[in-house]
């Protein structure tokens, strides 16, 4: 069976936000990346397919470290 992760990780996305308070813009660098920008607060956080933990995680800008 083949997985899509970009479907997966805009599933988690859709799944964690309300329609409409946020920006998602690819970012191709990880594996079904996504740059969510917050619309309100200006916070940014890449989404992406970890495929060693099999499951979608994250990063905040200027974090560095996964959640």
């Amino acid at each position: 069976m083949t997985i899509d992760p970009k479907k997966i990780v805009m599933e988690w996305i859709a799944e964690h936000f309300e329609e409409g308070s946020i920006d998602c813009t690819d970012f191709p660098m990880y594996l079904g990346g996504t740059l969510v920008r917050d619309c309100q607060n200006d916070i940014e956080m890449v989404v992406f397919y970890d495929f060693v933990k099999n499951k979608v995680d994250y990063l905040f800008q200027g974090d560095g470290q996964q959640q």
